[in-house]
């Protein structure tokens, strides 16, 4: 008997533990098509489940019920996010162009989800507007005159928000949903409170800053990547001085690096993220500052391909002297080629420009002719330009460096050539502005970069 009722507790256990939830989907346009359900994982999605949809339009997809958010995909203009909190999900409608297009025929948080969108959009468009006319109420002469008009509007933006917020605490506060709304909510805000509504900048950073960056729930909910862009988005363009923007970011910095600090994968996958936009958006003094702070946590394993971008920052920071590198290989010179030893001392200039950079990079082969154009210039200024190549192939070297002025270097090491380990370079071009004493003035991106640099300092 007792054999019979443990089979029978292993069976139940086995179909409960492996039994899928379920998205059924009813919209005939998409019949014969193909449906994808995507799922998140930090900055990464992954294919959940596909199938073909039917010629009345039915489909059924499967997944497993758990905090996150999905993804119904069945081309880049028709998708619709979906709550995987939920047991079972029906959808039906039109298409997946709009939120009003389709209908939630099951599954409470999808449909609560999608009554949020709908409504924050609709919640964004009037507040913007209100604030708008609020701030030209108050420029008037008479805004003396005007502060009935400038109460109401007041009383209905609090109204405004106090509905949204209504709607949210019908929503239990440590459940997935309530996150999820949160995060999107910030996100989504970032453009509108820099454009309509300034005096809830504070209150926004706050919002991001109070984001636990190392919890799951933030990681499968796909929203990690617009949730770092957007938090520093919003501290690069909060209107302070460029010095104050960088306290604040070092200040948000700080706390996400404190969140993660015992977690080596999330760290690294963030840091990585964060510094690369960083980067991008030029704010070099915080991308320094992030790679500075990740070096001196003693409890991180750092990915090997990240360390080397982060060193860079270490030991190539502005201020900092550049190695005195000795090079070994082939060099071209005044129309000359010749294959012999090269010291960077050697070179008399107020400035050296050094730049790394290959046949093989696109990036490169586009700034060949903004450098040819400004050479002259610079050589005027008293600027020399080496450059470094991390080609492997002489006559693809030759040939790529034959139109470049000043000096061209290559040992066909690629990155791992003495100069390229010397500089911790990673990516093509990586330029370096030094002075006549190897002190590193610059780091420019790009040439535009370098030439603004030298126009606006090299002629003093």
């Amino acid at each position: 008997m007792f054999k019979h009722i443990f089979t029978l507790l292993i069976t139940i256990f086995s179909v409960f533990a492996f039994s899928q939830s379920k998205l059924k989907g009813d919209f005939p346009r998409f019949a014969g098509r193909t449906a994808y359900l995507y799922a998140y994982s930090g900055f990464d999605e992954w294919l959940v489940d596909s199938a073909i949809v039917d010629a009345k339009g039915h489909f059924t997809l499967s997944y497993k019920q758990a905090n996150g958010t999905g993804l119904l995909v069945f081309d880049d203009m028709n998708s619709c996010l979906v709550a995987f909190t939920d047991i079972e999900i029906v959808l039906s409608g039109i298409d997946l162009t709009e939120l009003k297009n389709i209908k939630v025929e099951k599954g409470e948080q999808t449909n609560l989800m999608h009554q949020f969108f709908g409504d924050f959009a609709l919640r964004s468009e009037a507040l913007n507007g209100w604030y708008y006319m609020r701030r030209l109420y108050e420029k008037e002469q008479s805004a003396l005159f005007n502060q009935p008009t400038i109460n109401q509007i007041s009383n209905e933006i609090e109204r405004l928000k106090n509905e949204e917020m209504k709607f949210l605490s019908t929503i239990q506060s440590q459940s997935f949903l309530h996150q999820y709304l949160i995060v999107r909510k910030s996100i989504y805000s970032v453009l509108p409170v820099l454009e309509y509504r300034k005096e809830d900048i504070l209150n926004l950073v706050n919002s991001f800053r109070k984001i636990n960056y190392a919890d799951a729930n933030l990681w499968s909910s796909g929203l990690l990547a617009d949730c770092i862009r957007a938090h520093f988005y919003l501290l690069e363009n909060n209107g302070s001085g460029s010095q104050e923007v960088y306290l604040e970011m070092t200040k948000s910095i700080d706390l996400m690096l404190d969140q993660l600090a015992h977690d080596n994968v999330k760290l690294n996958a963030i840091s990585n993220h964060l510094f690369t936009f960083l980067e991008q958006r030029s704010l070099f003094g915080a991308s320094e500052y992030l790679a500075l702070r990740i070096l001196e946590i003693e409890a991180c394993t750092i990915d090997s391909d990240f360390a080397n971008r982060l060193e860079f920052y270490r030991k190539l920071k502005l201020g900092n002297r550049a190695p005195d590198f000795v090079f070994t290989g082939d060099v071209y010179r005044n129309k000359t080629w010749t294959s012999t030893t090269f010291n960077l001392t050697e070179v008399n200039a107020k400035y050296k420009i050094l730049v790394f950079g290959a046949s093989w990079c696109a990036k490169c082969v586009e700034e060949v002719p903004e450098i040819i154009q400004h050479y002259p210039q610079w050589k005027s200024m008293g600027a020399e330009l080496i450059f470094i190549s991390l080609d492997e192939d002489p006559e693809l070297f030759k040939s790529f460096v034959r139109v470049i002025p000043g000096i061209s270097l290559c040992d066909y090491s690629i990155w791992e050539g003495r100069v390229a380990q010397d500089f911790h370079v990673f990516a093509t071009p990586t330029i370096f502005l030094l002075d006549a004493n190897h002190s590193i003035l610059l780091r420019p991106l790009t040439v535009f970069q370098l030439n603004a640099w030298l126009e606006l300092n090299g002629k003093n």
